[in-house]
Formats: C-alpha cells, structure tokens, sequence
C-alpha cells in the first residue's frame, strides 16, 4: 500500500477539501471552515476522531468538480486534483484486492459528468488522530491523514496511472449500461 500524501506529493497534486466542504462531525454536518483542532469528525471505520491539525494546502490552478451523484455525493462538490476519493466497484478487486479503491480526484475527470474548473480557493487538510476515511456530504467519503499520513489506510491508494485506466473501464461500464437500457427501451415500444 502507498502512503499518503507522499506519492500524491510527487506527482505535483494538492490534496484536501474547500471551506464549504461538509464533513460529519458527532453534532451534525459542518462545513470545514467551521472546523477546529481538538473537535471531531466521523470516520467510516474508527468513530469520531479528533481533528490534530488544520493544514492551508497551496492552492492548486484547477479543481475537480463532481455533479451531484458522481461518487454518491448529493450536491456538487469541488476538490483539489490530489484528493483520495473513495470509488467502490468490483473493477477495483484486480487491482487492489477489494471492491473499493481511493483514487486521486483528477482520475475521475470524464466519468458521470466531472469536469475540471479554475480554481479561486485554499484547501485545507483535516489531519487526524490516525488516518481514516471521512464523510463529506452525503454519500462522499474521502481520505484524510493520521500524524504520519495514511500508510495503513482503510482503502488501497491508487497513483494516477492505475486510477485512470479504472475509470475509464467504469466509464465504459456506464456507456454499455446506458446502451443496453436504451434497447431495451426500444424492444419494449415495438
């Protein structure tokens, strides 16, 4: 497994999320401008960890912009191109041995309509007490780092060129499902 963000590092990409990010906190969703070292988030597989440090990211050129319903998320949501996000599909188990990966935010770019946008803000990273995978929004979860990043992380860590051959098989997946519902449709009417 690949430690971050060590590898994201030295492929150049940002990580982290934007002030009005969402992330579930054991009081309720808060937007990551709002949040402080010393409170909590909830994680997927630890409970609430605490916040250790807040870190000003540099601001990356552009910004990968996920449409509601991309990666689960409910509204739409911009991240810097580094980020980890959690992607889960049987494609993912040759790969990794699991039916989910994180992959970078750049690699999604083309897949269920992300598109990438000038960038106008500072990320921040939410360092934890251990690394975890957080809840932003509603059906987004990403990867954030523990003191050390995430060595030992709850999901394998793709680099870019192993995460864009993935998507791109899923992106074919959804071509071919979009087609075989669209004949199927047409069988019906006849």
């Amino acid at each position: 497994m690949t430690a971050f963000p060590k590898f994201l590092k030295a492929e150049g990409l940002v990580c982290g999320i934007f002030p009005e990010t969402r992330v579930a906190t054991p009081k309720g969703w808060r937007a990551a401008a709002f949040l402080r070292p010393g409170q909590s988030v909830l994680t997927v597989g630890a409970g609430a960890l605490r916040l250790i440090a807040i870190e000003a990211q540099p601001p990356p050129l552009w910004v990968q912009v996920l449409p509601a319903g991309a990666c689960g998320n409910r509204g739409p949501v911009r991240l810097p191109p580094g980020q980890p996000v959690l992607v889960e599909t049987d494609v993912a188990v040759p790969l990794t041995g699991e039916p989910f990966a994180l992959i970078p935010a750049e690699a999604l770019e083309g897949w269920r309509n992300v598109e990438s946008a000038p960038n106008v803000a500072v990320p921040v990273l939410l360092r934890l007490e251990a690394d975890e995978l957080i809840y932003a929004g509603p059906g987004l979860i990403l990867g954030m780092p523990g003191p050390t990043g995430l060595a030992r992380s709850a999901a394998p860590l793709l680099p870019l060129a192993e995460a864009r051959p993935l998507i791109a098989r899923l992106l074919a997946e959804d071509v071919g499902s979009a087609l075989g519902q669209a004949a199927l449709r047409g069988a019906n009417r006849a």
